[in-house]
């Protein structure tokens, strides 16, 4: 391979994994917007499928009682957030799956 770039997201998944016994839940969403921003991981969804739970420890502790989908959808919610201080959105990445439903979204806003 030219360059040495990568072929897969084997080394976005173990930045996500170190960052998650270093840093705070906070900090590894701004590694996840980062990531997208510049590094342009082969599958960012898969990306954001097997670390959302990591994403979610801040959100997991104020809300003790939120079921998964809950929390994975606040995760969510708070990368489009991310995205859209930065003039971006969810489809500029090609990860509009993870977006939440208008349901779910209904009940993150009244959680």
């Amino acid at each position: 391979m030219r360059l040495g770039l990568l072929q897969d997201d084997a080394e976005w998944h173990a930045a996500m994994n170190d960052a998650a016994h270093t840093a705070m839940s906070p900090q590894i969403r701004l590694l996840y917007i980062v990531l997208l921003e510049f590094c342009s991981p082969a599958d960012p969804i898969a990306l954001f499928e097997q670390h959302w739970l990591q994403l979610a420890d801040d959100f997991a502790r104020r809300h003790p009682t939120a079921q998964p989908d809950v929390l994975r959808a606040i995760v969510a919610l708070h990368v489009e957030h991310l995205l859209r201080q930065k003039n971006k959105n969810l489809a500029d990445f090609g990860i509009e799956r993870i977006s939440p439903s208008v349901d779910m979204r209904f009940c993150c806003a009244t959680s």
